[in-house]
């Protein structure tokens, strides 16, 4: 274990104990603490929050609303949402608060599917005017101011008290003023002061419900036994085998003036007056989820600062001779890619030997009219077997690119290099690189990125397990970095490294073999595995799957090197 695993298993060991004290789990005592303390609320403001279990929220009324349905309750944040809740033509649309208002053809399209047997329920203090025209006639309020409120629920009279803070205090009661109802023919069920606080009426196929005393349906009444029968007589209005939209888009703050009419000439600009519900609010609202976010910033950090740093060398060493045996097999396979022919292959070769026949013999086979003579000085001066000789010659002049492929070109470059090597025309050379050159066999990002993707979504959801008081949480973090250090492993780790007198080998992530090259190599290729194996016994497999494209190109140049040398 060299030095660099050593710190890395450090760093993952501190960052795991820096997850584990910052997201350890609350014992039970703490829960019950925590639970008691969450009974005892002193945020009165704001009012009418749905999800809220403030005094003042809806929270409770919310969780009834979800008991009484068998289908899904639905938060309409944005007029642009509506289209994507499911069966919204047919649903249940519902407002509670002090001001309600929407615009005129937004209305009209709900209006349209109470048309069709959808219901909407309003419980309101104020409305704006061009849906108050709809449904009343100028002063349908009356008004009564007192710390105490009866309803007659059925044949039950129940009393509710304004509360603020732990005080009872003085408020508002509106009911309506029966007279002022356009639809003559509706029905109420409940009452104070002798007038109705709550009616029905039929819509054609559907249902509007009005309620005239929102703060009925506030958590501070609804937890006391009155509340709670006014909010099951509310419900029974609902129907439970539909979904329920919460018109959340249409509260109107009650410190702007709600009694105007919503038209859409004078509408606003798209993000005025809108709250923000992106996830990185909602990241940055939850204190566990802040630090989570935070911490893994920093981790990412860590990593770009200790990741990035730089890895070649300031001044690069003297550029070698070429190989220019690798150089000639480096340009026979980019010809053979390019064109996909054998034939093509063919005509580079057969240029190429009768230059060199021309160069070190004298004896032009390309422009010749004594061919024949001109082929038996060759054998004369080659020391060749002439027969041979006269059958690749008469190979390398064919006109049908139908007799050449693969194999007979490996036939045919392995005698030519016979040739050149007899005739003293090339010498065999003993190294694939030279010097202080290396080459190098990396592996596939492919695998890597699919190890890093799958630790950022095991990191993501331990940290949000934590952040919920999971104690599982810890294990997926912990799990997570394993994945992330073995894919930056496999990344940053070639499958080999080439030298002029050794290849050194990393079969594994956590370990090297070094083979010495200069005592000679067996290579045996078959179904995509390459094994090669020393003299002295030690052998590597290497599969080409796992290998890069130039991976792949240097592990063939390294394998033609050795069956050349060992031809």
């Amino acid at each position: 274990m060299n030095r660099r695993v050593v710190i890395a298993l450090l760093a993952c060991l501190l960052i795991v104990g820096g997850l584990f004290w910052l997201f350890d789990s609350p014992t039970e005592e703490q829960l019950q603490a925590a639970q008691k303390q969450k009974r005892i609320s002193s945020k009165w403001i704001p009012e009418y929050v749905i999800e809220s279990k403030d005094p003042r929220g809806l929270g409770f009324f919310n969780e009834l609303l979800k008991t009484h349905l068998d289908d899904s309750v639905y938060i309409l944040q944005r007029w642009s949402q509506l289209d994507s809740i499911p069966d919204h033509d047919s649903a249940t649309y519902i407002f509670v608060g002090e001001g309600f208002g929407m615009y005129s053809y937004e209305f009209d399209i709900i209006d349209a599917y109470v048309d069709s047997g959808s219901t909407i329920f309003m419980a309101f203090d104020q409305i704006t005017n061009n849906l108050y025209d709809r449904y009343f006639e100028p002063n349908a309020y009356l008004w009564d101011y007192s710390d105490k409120f009866y309803v007659a629920l059925g044949d039950t009279s129940l009393a509710y008290s304004a509360v603020f803070q732990n005080d009872t205090v003085q408020a508002d009661w509106y009911p309506f003023r029966p007279s002022c109802i356009k639809d003559t023919l509706y029905r109420a069920f409940a009452w104070g002061m002798n007038y109705p606080i709550a009616f029905e009426s039929d819509q054609k196929k559907g249902k509007v419900i009005m309620h005239s005393v929102p703060r009925l349906f506030c958590n501070y009444q609804v937890i006391t036994p009155n509340g709670f029968a006014h909010a099951s007589i509310m419900l029974r209005r609902i129907p439970k085998d539909k979904p329920v939209i919460w018109m959340e888009y249409g509260r109107q703050s009650m410190n702007q003036p709600v009694n105007n009419i919503m038209d859409p000439s004078e509408e606003q600009g798209p993000g005025e007056a809108k709250q923000d519900n992106s996830y990185l609010q909602f990241i940055m609202k939850n204190e566990a989820l802040r630090w989570a976010f935070l911490y893994g910033i920093l981790v990412f950090l860590m990593y770009v600062l200790f990741r990035a740093k730089r890895r070649e060398a300031v001044l690069p060493g003297v550029a070698e001779k070429r190989n220019m045996s690798l150089a000639f097999v480096d340009t026979l396979s980019s010809i053979y890619l390019s064109r996909n022919s054998p034939y093509s292959i063919l005509l580079v070769l057969r240029k190429n030997f009768y230059v060199a026949i021309n160069r070190h013999f004298y004896i032009d086979l390309i422009n010749t009219k004594n061919r024949e003579e001109d082929i038996n000085r060759l054998i004369e001066k080659s020391s060749v077997e002439g027969d041979e000789l006269r059958k690749v010659l008469r190979f390398v002049e064919t006109n049908r690119p139908s007799e050449v492929n693969q194999h007979s070109l490996s036939d045919l470059y392995r005698y030519i290099r016979h040739f050149y090597l007899v005739t003293g025309i090339s010498k065999p050379s003993s190294k694939f690189v030279s010097g202080d050159q290396h080459v190098v066999i990396n592996r596939s990002l492919l695998q890597g990125g699919l190890g890093i993707l799958l630790g950022l979504f095991t990191l993501i959801r331990g940290l949000y397990s934590l952040s919920m008081g999971s104690g599982y949480g810890i294990l997926l973090v912990v799990l997570a970095f394993v994945f992330l250090y073995i894919a930056a492993r496999f990344i940053s780790l070639p499958v080999a490294i080439i030298k002029e007198r050794e290849m050194i080998v990393y079969p594994s992530l956590f370990g090297k073999k070094t083979i010495d090259v200069s005592a000679g190599l067996a290579q045996s290729t078959e179904k995509g595995v390459t094994t090669l194996s020393a003299e002295n016994g030690d052998q590597v497999t290497i599969r080409h799957s796992w290998l890069s494209r130039s991976g792949k190109h240097a592990l063939f140049l390294f394998v033609e090197h050795i069956k050349h040398k060992s031809a």
